[in-house]
């Protein structure tokens, strides 16, 4: 049915006995080679006769054009702040921070401008270093998820400085700093210490006589867990299970800890 509709440009929707002409343009991407594979016969080989275009366009792998990663990282940092909660995590560290309500962010390499005029994400020259020696298996897909994640966790530390009454950097608060160490355990696979998460817990499950037992049980040993690497930091828990160490998300967590029936002024009992 799908190779006479391209054929033939004529479906019949469900339910129909009638065909229906259909005028529309074909576009098909693929990182395979449909060749090879059309040759092994792992691919159909009326299918690609069909698809094979008139028009081709080969794109070469990002490790190829890496002289593009400085535009594209600028390109995503835009994109992760343009809106929604990421946004509001921009406008709650400008108020932190005593600064102007943000219209948008900027993005620095190496050395860090010297009067900002909004908030500005410094990528460290050992970053970008970092990004132009990955291989980037996952083309620009990976790259956009390793530049949100590093400006996030950058900007989750800033904010943890700035309610604490601390600027991001000692230069300007408008200024945040994204380290090459942040940028190498993201790139590696790994969540950055102190950041939205990436603290190693092990629990132990235990029958019990419902699955809410059970959960509680294991949502208990993951708090008290967090809470002595924590060193007893509810704004770094935040950070961990919330991605945020406001105030306001560490009076969330210490409530649920007390929930589960933990107290701060205890000694937590080794499990």
């Amino acid at each position: 049915m799908l190779l006479l509709a391209i054929e033939n440009g004529r479906i019949t929707r469900l339910g129909e006995a009638t065909p229906r002409a259909v005028d529309v343009k074909l576009i098909a991407a693929t990182n395979a080679d449909l060749p090879a594979l059309v040759a092994t016969g792992s691919f159909r080989a009326d299918l690609y006769a069909r698809l094979n275009p008139t028009a081709r366009l080969w794109l070469t792998p990002l490790r190829d054009r890496l002289g593009d990663v400085e535009e594209l990282i600028g390109a995503f940092v835009e994109r992760a702040f343009a809106g929604g909660v990421d946004r509001a995590l921009l406008a709650e560290y400008a108020a932190a921070a005593k600064l102007p309500a943000a219209d948008g962010v900027a993005v620095a390499f190496g050395r860090a401008p010297a009067a900002p005029a909004r908030i500005t994400f410094v990528f460290s020259s050992g970053s970008l270093a970092a990004m132009r020696a990955h291989r980037w298996p996952g083309n620009v897909r990976e790259l956009s998820l390793v530049v949100k994640n590093a400006v996030l966790f950058a900007l989750s530390d800033a904010l943890a400085a700035a309610t604490r009454g601390r600027a991001a950097t000692a230069a300007a608060p408008q200024l945040v700093p994204v380290p090459a160490q942040l940028v190498r355990r993201l790139i590696a696979g790994a969540a950055p210490d102190g950041g939205g998460g990436g603290a190693m817990v092990t629990l132990h499950l235990q029958p019990r006589t419902g699955l809410r037992q059970v959960a509680r049980d294991l949502e208990r040993q993951l708090y008290e867990q967090l809470y002595r690497a924590s060193d007893g930091d509810f704004h770094a828990m935040a950070r961990r299970l919330l991605g945020i160490g406001t105030a306001a998300a560490a009076r969330r967590v210490r409530l649920r800890f007390n929930q589960l029936g933990l107290r701060a002024r205890k000694p937590l009992s080794d499990r």
